[in-house]
């Protein structure tokens, strides 16, 4: 279950509506940063393509940031409470300096729910630039960072239906 949300997070933001936020372009699967692995590392700009005029328009009104979507799945086998979360934040916010990102999403899915001390400590987290989803795939529910970019991910991170 966990692979089909990655997939499908992989197309939304690649061909679905994710595209109205930023032209993502790459997708890298099993990326190693730092001393994290990630399932997904998505990378693209916000300035979109289009035919001439578009382009123009994008040129002059649109700014190009360089943005990113780390997803991070959690099985079984493996612990995350709320001081490995903060590390992985730390080795993104390391990472979009490194490569000079503007801004990005960071998603957490796990089949079943997350601990309450980690839904607070998303919900309380305060960088601006990095938005952060607690995605339980199994039942849809979704925690994410107060952040503008943190509340955009409701939008576009969420687990596809069951059929």
């Amino acid at each position: 279950m966990l692979d089909e949300y990655i997939l499908h997070l992989e197309k939304e933001l690649l061909t679905g509506k994710a595209r109205w936020v930023a032209d993502f372009t790459e997708s890298f699967r099993n990326r190693q940063i730092g001393d994290t692995f990630f399932d997904m590392l998505v990378t693209g700009k916000t300035r979109p393509k289009g035919l001439f005029l578009s382009r123009i328009f994008a040129f002059f009104f649109t700014p190009n940031y360089k943005v990113a979507c780390l997803v991070r799945s959690v099985t079984d086998g493996m612990s995350l409470d709320r001081l490995r979360l903060a590390g992985i934040l730390r080795t993104v916010e390391k990472f979009m300096k490194r490569n000079e990102i503007d801004w990005s999403w960071v998603i957490i899915a796990k089949e079943g729910g997350f601990p309450e001390t980690l839904k607070n400590f998303v919900q309380t987290y305060r960088v601006r630039e990095v938005g952060v989803a607690l995605v339980d795939v199994s039942s849809g529910d979704m925690t994410t960072s107060s952040s503008f970019i943190g509340k955009n991910l409701e939008r576009y991170a969420k687990a596809p239906k069951a059929k």
